[in-house]
């Protein structure tokens, strides 16, 4: 049962770290492949990070179906999942949306 958890808590960290510092990414990547294209890469490292989001609640719901990971648990991943997904997501779009213009 520890590692249902453990993967859920990887998915939502990794898509809240990718929404957060999307933008400073973007510009790493610029930097590594010398390009002047950072808006492409801050666009693709948002559409992940958003399915992750999506994906997430998903994988959540189908491990507690299948008796993975406990009903206890399931009111505190879905408020987790809720609240951190929608902020994360809001908050990448709108970074990556001032960027385009």
């Amino acid at each position: 049962m520890q590692k249902s958890h453990l993967v859920l808590w990887l998915l939502i960290i990794t898509a809240t770290a990718l929404g957060v510092y999307g933008q400073s990414l973007a510009y790493f990547l610029e930097g590594i492949i010398n390009t002047t294209d950072s808006i492409y890469y801050l666009t693709i490292i948002t559409v992940i990070s958003i399915s992750i989001c999506s994906v997430t609640p998903v994988i959540g719901f189908w491990m507690i179906k299948l008796k993975k990971v406990e009903k206890k648990y399931s009111l505190l991943y879905i408020f987790v999942f809720g609240t951190v997904g929608t902020f994360v997501s809001m908050w990448s779009l709108f970074v990556c949306a001032m960027w385009w213009g």
